[in-house]
């Protein structure tokens, strides 16, 4: 069968509408949140609300690494206090476990919209500061009375990932550092940095020692510079395969840790 999507039989306005099928009538309602066109589903005879993609039991994916629009921030808080303005007694995810009990419902919504926004109030500070986007990325984290909320834990979004994209979003790439203007080609960078370290037989000294260190992140960013001079030095794609896996084992994000596998996978099949 060929490619392509399925066209839509019924466009829904931004009004939203009612529908009944089968002797049950539902209620759609437009909730821009994960994606801007989002949409949720009202069962008000059950008060069942179907969420879909606007809550999970995770750290919302503010971004997605594998390349998306920006996703609004502020618009995502304030659909999760639409969607608690149903007063719902069952919340159904479009992943995860449903949420039961009115309740509960509520504090699971009104957390989820408080870490969105405590994302974005202390970026924005941040930015107020002049703080960098890498230095932001590496300090903010959640309170810890959202952080140890199980539906709040980063298995899903990552919060340095919203912070970095939050920043792009809102302000751009620049940092605001003139130095960032110009910046060397990778290529040159990584020549000058290597002959400044002592040539190619230091740098690949340190990544072994970092590596027995356990210091993966280091090691890698020094085997890329590496890359960059001779990406088909196979004996190097190797060593960054295995950091990958070990780097992999400490990671509870699932897209992260599993971009980190499939990248090792992808360089042993180069070997």
């Amino acid at each position: 069968m060929g490619g392509g999507i399925m066209p839509a039989t019924r466009k829904i306005g931004e009004e939203g509408e009612k529908l009944t099928r089968c002797g049950i009538d539902l209620e759609l309602v437009m909730a821009p949140g994960e994606t801007p066109d989002h949409m949720v589903v009202w069962y008000k005879a059950k008060k069942l609300l179907i969420s879909g993609d606007n809550y999970y039991r995770a750290f919302p994916n503010l971004y997605a690494i594998r390349g998306t629009q920006y996703r609004d921030f502020d618009i995502w808080a304030d659909t999760l206090e639409l969607l608690m303005s149903f007063r719902p007694n069952v919340l159904g995810p479009g992943h995860t476990k449903a949420v039961f009990g009115a309740d509960q419902i509520q504090q699971v919504l009104s957390d989820y919209r408080d870490a969105i926004r405590h994302v974005v109030d202390e970026t924005r500070d941040g930015m107020d500061a002049g703080l960098t986007m890498d230095e932001l990325a590496a300090s903010i984290r959640l309170p810890a009375e959202l952080a140890d909320k199980p539906y709040l834990r980063e298995y899903y979004g990552r919060v340095d990932y919203a912070v970095r994209a939050y920043f792009v979003g809102t302000l751009g790439w620049f940092d605001g550092n003139p130095t960032s203007l110009s910046p060397l080609a990778p290529k040159e960078e990584a020549r000058r940095i290597i002959e400044l370290a002592g040539g190619t037989g230091a740098v690949r000294e340190e990544i072994k020692r970092a590596k027995a260190r356990g210091e993966y992140q280091w090691a890698l960013e020094l085997i890329d510079r590496l890359l960059r001079l001779d990406e088909n030095d196979k004996s190097i794609t190797a060593i960054k395969a295995e950091l990958l896996r070990q780097r992999a084992k400490m990671e509870i994000n699932c897209p992260t840790r599993n971009y980190y596998l499939q990248t090792a996978k992808e360089l042993d099949e180069t070997d």
